[in-house]
């Protein structure tokens, strides 16, 4: 079965500017299928969130929703939002066809 693989090289400067490059050409990770390149642990499992995990990452949409403010790794994050991983209290993914 082939992966889904991250391609945010479309986006350049933005992607560069605000963290998805690290994400770039990664697999999805899920709780039960660890396609992160960290050896030691399933980023989805340590960050509560499926995503396209390098080494874990600085961005994670799908994140758990967080009451509390104060920084969290296992939150809906962005670190450059804020340089800092308070999580984010929503976040909304759209994705688009490419032909």
């Amino acid at each position: 079965m082939t992966q889904d693989l991250c391609d945010f090289s479309p986006l350049k400067d933005f992607a560069t500017r605000n963290g998805l490059w690290y994400n770039s050409g990664m697999s999805f990770t899920t709780k039960d299928r660890d396609n992160d390149r960290d050896s030691t642990v399933n980023c989805a499992n340590t960050r509560n969130g499926a995503w396209w995990y390098n080494r874990c990452t600085n961005v994670n949409l799908n994140g758990q929703y967080l009451q509390r403010w104060k920084y969290d790794t296992n939150g809906i994050t962005w670190y450059e939002w804020k340089t800092s991983f308070h999580p984010m209290k929503s976040s909304v993914m759209m994705f688009r066809k490419v032909y």
